[in-house]
């Protein structure tokens, strides 16, 4: 099992997929931040108690119209407009990440390992060491779940070093909701990629893997699940609600007892059973 995990983390750092799709993290982070429009966006735009805009409270009328026509900058508004505004990173994050579009590296980085495995030769190297098939899918989850949480690291450190830049006046906002917020999001990210694991071992193309990572986190599943609660109307049970997505795009930054609750669930049981379904696909599988 030991020999397992150094030959994963070899493949980690030393593979070239890698650090593209971490290079893309960089990369999307500052196009979103470029592109993202603050109007419209309750998560940034609300106080931590809920109360008026915190972010742009200042904002006239009159310039507000300026931007929306055309007149301003295109994005986020004029930083002179915010002088006298506090801008919180907090919150900030907390609409970046809550779009899931950042779910999209953690399945291309899984779907790669997973499809590399059968496409080359290593899963030779993986007979020899692997004394039951499952520990391979073990010692991948170490993998994945060091991939997710430097994604959102250098996602953090780049929308950051955006704002201190950016925007006039800048602050960090509750750092202790902050760090719990992102630990969360960390295991979300991480029990998406455990689903799309299991996409990966059972279809073992990179194309239609890909896509449907690309499709889960725009939402379509939240489509499909909405679509199966109003067939069958289980009276304690919702299909919507015990879909990954739908708890990253509504976790609070704020903790929150029944909401946090119901995330952590979601994500204990999405690592277990797509784990186990990874694993009884390997276990069945000549990887010869």
């Amino acid at each position: 099992m030991i020999n397992l995990i150094k030959m994963d983390f070899f493949r980690l750092f030393k593979a070239r997929n890698t650090y593209i799709t971490l290079l893309f993290v960089v990369a999307f982070s500052l196009i979103l931040f470029g592109m993202s429009s603050a109007f419209g966006s309750e998560s940034m735009a609300k106080s931590e108690d809920g109360g008026e805009n915190i972010m742009y409270s200042e904002i006239t009328e009159q310039e507000t119209q300026e931007i929306k026509s055309g007149n301003g900058r295109v994005g986020f508004v004029l930083s002179e407009f915010t002088s006298d505004t506090p801008i919180k990173l907090d919150a900030l994050l907390a609409g970046f990440l809550s779009s899931g579009f950042f779910l999209i590296f953690s399945g291309i980085f899984i779907t790669n390992m997973v499809c590399d495995r059968y496409k080359c030769g290593f899963q030779k190297n993986l007979n020899i060491y692997a004394k039951k098939k499952w520990q391979i899918v073990v010692s991948e989850n170490i993998s994945m779940f060091i991939f997710a949480a430097v994604e959102i690291i250098l996602a953090v450190a780049a929308i950051s070093i955006c704002s201190v830049f950016y925007f006039n006046n800048f602050s960090v906002g509750n750092l202790s909701s902050l760090i719990r917020y992102l630990g969360m999001q960390i295991l979300m990210h991480y029990a998406f990629a455990t689903l799309i694991m299991c996409f990966a071992e059972l279809l073992r193309g990179k194309i239609v893997c890909i896509t449907l990572t690309c499709l889960l986190s725009m939402g379509i599943g939240g489509v499909i699940m909405n679509k199966l609660d109003s067939i069958f109307e289980f009276e304690n049970f919702s299909f919507a609600k015990s879909a990954i997505d739908y708890h990253i795009k509504l976790m609070p930054l704020k903790f929150d007892g029944e909401l946090w609750g119901q995330a952590i669930a979601v994500v204990i049981f999405s690592i277990i059973v797509y784990n186990a379904i990874s694993a009884l696909i390997v276990s069945k599988r000549d990887l010869a």
